[in-house]
């Protein structure tokens, strides 16, 4: 080969490697991909790609055909090996041609669907459990940094307190937050979400598995797949609508910020409950946001303004997300 290559590992297998990840000395990403073969020869085709495509394809939105044709350099090294003699141990003989993708022959390329099988993966990750997210523009590390802690934030909330969530906890869990809450002016957003996190057992929390912070960049995340979708419905539904959003929101912020107000003044404690008027504002808010179980709020948060206190930051957090995933241009996989 005219660049020395180090292998990183195979990504597909099925009796001899079928897809390798191949790194340069420059650290460039190179793909090795078998084409057809007998039991004494096979031919590969080496190409320069993409980590922003390879992502693409190991999650089905490009085929091993796209790759091959969208190859960085526009040709591909085609790689002939030759047993010399068919036995054990026997020598292989290469040859390596340079071939311009628009002289590939049909024959020898993948068929036109085929996406990556992750079960010939020897290091399978069950791709139900994993988020990717591309995004353009900005100090790449600094976004993918926000980005990670506002999806956390969702994702943390959603595990708890999400319609049919699956991490329902014993509501005494929340003793000690309600009573940092109770002996403090205001509420302290962010400490809820950390406390919350905190709580999520630890196989089911977000973990960044690897990132490229190039211009694409990009983001896996290892998730709980009930989770992370009901995160995406989430997102869909307020990007669809944002407006069925802003008028709940808004008349419960006032109400909220105008009863913290007067409990700050007179030095009270939240009540259990407010009013029917307050208990219909959250209700209002919790049927538009369309992902939040309104009776497991109530029940962790002990009262009624905390509760609502719950739910105007997990709104603020989905809104936070929702935005700066249009902002960046940002791609969910």
């Amino acid at each position: 080969m005219p660049v020395q290559l180090t292998r990183e590992r195979d990504v597909e297998v099925f009796e001899r490697p079928l897809l390798t990840i191949l790194r340069s000395k420059r650290n460039e990403l190179y793909l090795r991909s078998w084409c057809d073969g007998d039991d004494l020869s096979d031919r590969w085709l080496v190409f320069r790609s993409r980590e922003i495509d390879l992502l693409r394809y190991l999650h089905k939105k490009l085929t091993l055909r796209d790759l091959i044709l969208g190859c960085a350099d526009g040709f591909v090294f085609a790689e002939d090996e030759i047993a010399t003699a068919h036995e054990p141990g026997h020598h292989i003989a290469r040859s390596v041609a340079l071939v311009p993708v628009t002289d590939l022959p049909d024959e020898i390329l993948p068929l036109p669907l085929a996406y990556h099988n992750p079960q010939l993966d020897p290091g399978f990750v069950d791709e139900r459990n994993i988020r990717a997210v591309m995004f353009e523009g900005g100090d790449a590390l600094k976004v993918m940094s926000n980005f990670e802690h506002t999806y956390e934030g969702v994702y943390s909330f959603l595990y708890i307190l999400g319609l049919d969530s699956i991490g329902r906890l014993p509501y005494a869990a929340f003793d000690r937050f309600k009573e940092y809450v109770v002996k403090r002016s205001g509420f302290p957003r962010g400490k809820m979400f950390e406390y919350i996190e905190r709580l999520i057992p630890e196989d089911d929390r977000l973990e960044a598995m690897e990132g490229g912070w190039a211009s694409p960049g990009f983001m896996r995340l290892r998730v709980h797949p009930f989770v992370a979708n009901l995160v995406d419905r989430s997102l869909h539904r307020l990007a669809e609508d944002r407006g069925r959003l802003d008028g709940p929101y808004q008349r419960l912020h006032e109400r909220t910020s105008q009863l913290r107000k007067e409990l700050e003044a007179r030095k009270e404690k939240p009540p259990k409950s407010v009013d029917a008027n307050f208990s219909q504002l959250m209700t209002d808010l919790a049927a538009a946001l369309g992902s939040v179980d309104l009776d497991a709020v109530r029940s962790v948060a002990g009262s009624d303004y905390i509760a609502a206190e719950f739910l105007l930051s997990y709104h603020n957090k989905l809104d936070q997300l929702a935005r700066w995933t249009a902002g960046q241009k940002a791609l969910m996989l």
